[in-house]
């Protein structure tokens, strides 16, 4: 399984680009916006909230973790009176499918299991984040004390300046940020310690399969990846390195 955790990192960097050009390339937006949802925000939330159903903005918070309750509220509940929750579900694969727009290519039914993988890593990633008493705030403030920048990621989770700088003191409190806004090495065990059991938790589909079938499948997705990562902002806001960052891929 220890391979397999690896592993499950390893692929994260190609299936999270594929996953992620439905929200910021042109053609991806532009469907959005052809369907009455102005503004990336509401085709974020329409789009990735759509499998839950018409659900409250409570639910959808607590699902997507680290926004901030108050910048989902302005898109949740308000967008379902502008879309219905199976219309958006089929916005968001004809906006995937618009991005690679080659006959019979079956890019949509590549970009649906790689957002099954992309979530379901998402999930026990936010689940090891509760598990280690670490709020949505202190996730993202943690991550940027590490290697992103506050003025990138603070404005697209919503969180103001008090709930930001409350989560610092927190955690400079538990000894993990310094005085000088960096992570103390307890913050870095900290951090390490969630990555770890969040690829603890999506190794099982990848320990399921025979090296050199891993193997094809990285040798498949690779350049797919590249392709959609060209379109995407890095530093990645999900934190994701670009494809090919990772190099542990598994040997058939």
């Amino acid at each position: 399984m220890a391979d397999a955790a690896s592993t499950a990192r390893s692929m994260w960097t190609l299936f999270e680009p594929i996953h992620a050009v439905s929200y910021f390339a042109p053609e991806a937006r532009s469907a959005y916006e052809r369907a009455g949802l102005r503004g990336f925000w509401r085709g974020y939330f329409a789009g990735r909230a759509a499998p839950l159903g018409a659900a409250g903005a409570a639910v959808v918070t607590a699902s997507f973790f680290n926004f901030a309750p108050a910048f989902v509220a302005r898109a949740i509940p308000g967008v379902w009176e502008l879309i219905t929750p199976d219309e958006a579900l089929r916005v968001r694969l004809d906006s995937a499918d618009a991005v690679l727009p080659v006959p019979d290519s079956g890019f949509a039914a590549l970009w649906q299991a790689a957002t099954v993988l992309r979530e379901h890593r998402g999930d026990g990633h936010f689940a090891a984040l509760a598990a280690a008493d670490i709020d949505g705030c202190e996730a993202v403030v943690l991550r940027c004390c590490l290697d992103l920048r506050r003025e990138d990621m603070q404005p697209v989770r919503g969180w103001t300046d008090e709930a930001w700088d409350g989560a610092l003191s927190r955690l400079a409190a538990r000894g993990w940020i310094g005085a000088d806004g960096a992570l103390t090495s307890a913050g870095r065990a900290a951090h390490a310690a969630v990555e770890n059991a969040t690829d603890w938790a999506a190794s099982r589909p990848w320990a399921r399969l025979e090296p050199e079938t891993t193997a094809g499948i990285v040798t498949a997705l690779t350049p797919l990846a590249q392709a959609c990562a060209s379109v995407l902002p890095y530093p990645s806001p999900i934190g994701v390195p670009a494809p090919g960052r990772l190099t542990r891929w598994p040997r058939g």
